[in-house]
C-alpha cells in the first residue's frame, strides 16, 4: 500500500468509528423517547429497594447516561425516572425504614413509547404505608 492509500484508509476507518457511537445514540434516543400518542400510564405500588442495580442492556446504558436510574414498584415493570425524583424516594434509608416498619407507596406517571416499553416516569403522589419494606442487593 501507498502512504496516500494508507491516509485514505486511515481517515475513513476514523470517520466511521467516530460515527459509529454517534449514530447508536440517535437511535436509542429516538426509541427510547418517542412517545404513542395518548397513551399515559399510571402505576402504583410499594416501592422496592435493591442496592445493587446492574441494567447491561441499551436501554440502561442510554438511561444512565441521559442521568436516569432504575426504579422497580410492584405491580410494574421496570422503570426509569430521573435522578432527582429517585432521590423521593431513597429520601430515608431502607434499613431505617425497616426499623421504624414502613415503606413508601409510590403513584408513577409514564407514557407507552411508540417503539414498546415505557418512557421515563414521574412521581406524582407518595404516601407511607405500614409494611415492610422491600430491600434487595
Amino acid at each position: 500500500m501507498s502512504k496516500k492509500s494508507m491516509r485514505k484508509y486511515l481517515k475513513y476507518s476514523i470517520l466511521c468509528l467516530s460515527l459509529t457511537p454517534c449514530f447508536w445514540f440517535v437511535i436509542s434516543f429516538a426509541i427510547y423517547r418517542i412517545p404513542y400518542p395518548k397513551s399515559n400510564l399510571i402505576f402504583t405500588g410499594n416501592v422496592q429497594y435493591k442496592f445493587v442495580e446492574l441494567e447491561l442492556s441499551n436501554r440502561g446504558f442510554l438511561e444512565s447516561l441521559l442521568g436516569n436510574a432504575p426504579i422497580r414498584i410492584d405491580g410494574a415493570p421496570l422503570l426509569y425516572i430521573a435522578a432527582s425524583e429517585k432521590e423521593k424516594l431513597w429520601s430515608v434509608s431502607p434499613w431505617e425504614l425497616q426499623k421504624k416498619g414502613y415503606t413508601l407507596r409510590a403513584t408513577l406517571e409514564t407514557q407507552t413509547l411508540l417503539f414498546g416499553e415505557f418512557g421515563v416516569a414521574s412521581v406524582v403522589h407518595i404516601v407511607p404505608v405500614n409494611e415492610s419494606p422491600q430491600i434487595r442487593k
